[in-house]
């Protein structure tokens, strides 16, 4: 087997009879998309929360943000999931709870594969019907996926925004009489995204391994599913072949 390794040969897959290498070229695009539309919103979010509770240090939104990062952070990936799906889509029907994107649009609008990810699919070929239900299909697995990066990410945030705040130089700009809002973007929070660019590459690796049971609550393809059929079907090729990918990923 470790011979194979430095062929590129996992061996064969017993549930799809298809070669590991193979079957993982397929699934991981998705769930690569996935981890990364999750992450983009982890740091767009993060940071905005970061920021709003540094400025608001010691007031209601300070203490707002915190009690909503130590919440996010805490939640279990899998019971986010369930309670998403039975907020927003058995009681208040918003958002659809499984699955890519509408099958019905497969008449109207038929979908062209160009790396096999339905959401850039649609993207690349301008399929808009599609590329609209996807985005609602995706709602859903990346709040669930992106709530523990966020959480972090926003206190991440905060602590090293406020270190920064008291820094020398800062004071020294405010001092030479510049806006507010130019001494915390320039001065202080360009320093204090250095620590949340290195948390952002663990929380990655992370999210990947929680993509596992994200995809397999909402129905997505991707590596998480195809990692759970492996380990229904005692596939021990395919779950050494998962195995070693999500290990280099780390």
């Amino acid at each position: 087997y470790v011979g194979g390794l430095f062929r590129g040969d996992l061996g064969v897959s017993l549930h799809t009879k298809q070669t590991v290498m193979g079957d993982l070229g397929r699934v991981i695009p998705a769930s690569l998309v996935l981890v990364s539309i999750a992450m983009l919103v982890a740091a767009v979010v993060g940071i905005g929360m970061g920021v709003i509770s540094a400025r608001s240090q010691g007031r209601v939104a300070d203490l707002l943000t915190k009690v909503i990062a130590i919440l996010i952070v805490s939640m279990p990936v899998f019971w986010l999931a369930i309670l998403l799906q039975v907020t927003f889509f058995s009681r208040l029907g918003w958002f659809p709870v499984a699955g890519s994107y509408d099958a019905g649009l497969d008449r109207s609008s038929p979908l062209y594969t160009v790396i096999g990810v339905p959401v850039v699919d649609s993207f690349l070929t301008g399929n808009w019907p599609v590329f609209r239900s996807c985005v609602r299909y995706l709602v859903l697995p990346v709040a669930a996926l992106a709530a523990y990066p966020t959480g972090a990410v926003a206190m991440v945030t905060r602590g090293a925004l406020l270190d920064n705040l008291g820094e020398e130089h800062v004071r020294m700009v405010r001092a030479l009489g510049f806006p507010e809002r130019s001494v915390l973007g320039r001065f202080a929070l360009r320093p204090s995204l250095n620590p949340v660019v290195s948390l952002l590459a663990l929380a990655f690796a992370y999210a990947l391994t929680n993509s596992f049971i994200v995809e397999s609550i909402f129905n997505l393809p991707g590596l998480g599913s195809y990692a759970m059929k492996s380990i229904e079907t005692v596939d021990v090729p395919a779950i050494l072949g998962v195995t070693l990918v999500v290990a280099l990923i780390y």
